[in-house]
């Protein structure tokens, strides 16, 4: 004779896949919300337990289970680029940041460019990256 099976749960649907996959959204759900990168909106872990009897038999029936979460998106970053071409006519971009040196000419010292140089093109230059720098902190970028 066979063995009396026990009912069917939660606990042992799928050989405790069911929780196990709960589990596993779950731990993922609290890791997205202690990573600082992302935001503070709600997250969640969903479990759908689909039964559907049998068509000819409705003593036997078919589970199925789905787990799902939803997690909070990374929070937007922003930061301004300077773009332009290099000597060899080839696209570069660079970070402009808080602690990014510019030299401008009046911040020079002895031997780079200088009002007093009278080198109008990195003066000219300069100045640009000063605007540029200006409008893309204050959001004026076009």
């Amino acid at each position: 004779m066979g063995t009396k099976k026990e009912m069917a749960s939660l606990a042992n649907l799928a050989d405790g896949a069911a929780i196990e996959a709960v589990d596993y959204q779950l731990r993922r759900v609290l890791e997205n919300c202690i990573d600082p990168n992302t935001s503070d909106k709600s997250r969640s872990v969903t479990l759908k337990v689909t039964i559907r009897p049998g068509k000819k038999n409705r003593n036997i029936c078919d589970v199925a289970f789905d787990v799902k979460a939803s997690y909070a998106p990374m929070k937007t970053f922003e930061s301004v680029l300077l773009v332009g071409k290099n000597e060899q006519g080839l696209i570069e971009a660079r970070e402009i940041g808080e602690t990014m040196e510019i030299p401008f000419p009046e911040e020079q010292g002895a031997g780079g460019p200088s009002e007093a140089s009278g080198d109008a093109e990195a003066e000219g230059k300069t100045r640009k990256i000063r605007e540029l720098y200006s409008k893309g902190r204050q959001g004026g970028g076009e």
